[in-house]
């Protein structure tokens, strides 16, 4: 007795490949789309879920801000620079922000600082980070205190704020931080975290 091997018919391999198909499109359409995240993440830094971005969702929101060039401006609302955070008029309400910086921010940036915390809270140490540079201050008195940025970019940049404490129990004192900003070429505008 002689086995002969025999090829799959033409409906089996057709049912097979359609088999792979669906769970191919089902594995895309199954993947949350990115400027899906993108506003969901702007949902939690609104109400204080999440003040610092994970470097995951950093790199999301900045492939995004870079591939759309209105997304700035729609998450910012109102203006070119501002925070995305949790905010009151300004002040913080988690020790890590979130800021977005458009492109059309203009030159000569500054971010406003106004401290009011308790003398026993001082020094307060606030770390800027954006694309490509890094600002670190220490305020050791109550006040305004103006950090100036560099200047914009072609695209949108996240401007992560850290603020530590000398207390360093990672909550931040009472009534706290007020950041604003100002820049040079761009209109002041009435919007959330743009109290000068």
């Amino acid at each position: 007795m002689t086995l002969t091997a025999k090829l799959p018919s033409i409906g089996c391999l057709a049912v097979l490949f359609t088999n792979i198909a669906l769970v191919a499109f089902l594995f895309w359409g199954f993947r949350e789309p990115a400027l899906h995240r993108v506003w969901e993440l702007h949902h939690e830094l609104e109400i204080g879920t999440v003040g610092k971005l994970s470097s995951e969702d950093h790199a999301l929101l900045s492939a995004e801000l870079a591939e759309h060039d209105e997304l700035a401006e729609a998450l910012l609302s109102d203006g070119a620079i501002g925070l995305i955070s949790a905010n009151s008029d300004g002040w913080l309400e988690t020790p890590d922000a979130t800021a977005i910086r458009s492109a059309k921010a203009g030159a000569a940036c500054v971010m406003d600082l106004e401290v009011r915390v308790p003398q026993g809270a001082l020094p307060i140490v606030i770390e800027a980070r954006g694309f490509g540079w890094q600002r670190r201050t220490s305020i050791a008195r109550q006040g305004l205190t103006r950090l100036p940025l560099p200047d914009a970019g072609k695209v949108p940049e996240i401007i992560t704020l850290e603020v530590a404490s000398k207390g360093g129990d990672g909550k931040l004192p009472e009534p706290g931080i007020r950041v604003g900003f100002e820049c040079q070429g761009a209109e002041p505008k009435g919007r959330k975290g743009a109290w000068r």
